[in-house]
């Protein structure tokens, strides 16, 4: 199950003339920071009236869904009520006072910090977190995390599965194809 203490990175980027949201990190709730468990490749869903060009976004990994499958192509969705705007980079954010009241945070000065620990280790996932050797192909659903390979999943499920990273309930997977 998540807690209020794992956090996704998002960072705004310029691809092909348009702004896309992108996943920095995830750290989860004992503080280690991984790279590479989302799937960048697909749409995420979040508001536009925040976007910006180099802007970093935290949010809690309990806002963050991943719908698709079945014929429909996937996508992450962001819900907007946790939205924290950075401005400090995504290892030593400053809350923005602009735009943030809107999306449930009470304005602050620009020049206050926001308490974040950086982190010692940052974890790319490159290979599966379970076996160390397949590459990741499952994306779970609904956590959205993409970090162990077909055959690992396979084991998990004949329990009760659960994401290896925030320990959410995997309902459903989907093949990662990009």
């Amino acid at each position: 199950m998540s807690t209020t203490n794992e956090k996704i990175t998002l960072e705004c980027v310029a691809v092909r003339g348009k702004l896309r949201i992108r996943f920095h990190g995830y750290t989860n709730a004992e503080g280690k920071t991984y790279h590479n468990v989302y799937n960048n490749t697909y749409n995420c869903q979040f508001p536009k009236a925040i976007r910006k060009e180099g802007r970093y976004y935290e949010i809690p990994s309990s806002d963050l869904t991943f719908a698709g499958g079945n014929g429909k192509t996937p996508f992450y969705r962001v819900k907007g009520n946790n939205i924290k705007v950075l401005t400090g980079g995504p290892n030593t954010p400053v809350v923005a006072d602009d735009d943030s009241s809107t999306f449930g945070l009470t304005p602050v000065s620009s020049r206050s910090t926001v308490s974040v620990a950086r982190p010692e280790h940052v974890f790319e996932v490159t290979e599966c977190v379970i076996c160390l050797e397949g590459a990741p192909q499952e994306i779970f659903v609904p956590c959205g995390h993409l970090c162990t390979c077909s055959g690992c999943y396979q084991q998990m499920k004949r329990n009760k599965a659960v994401c290896p990273l925030c320990r959410r309930a995997v309902l459903n997977t989907v093949l990662n194809t990009a």
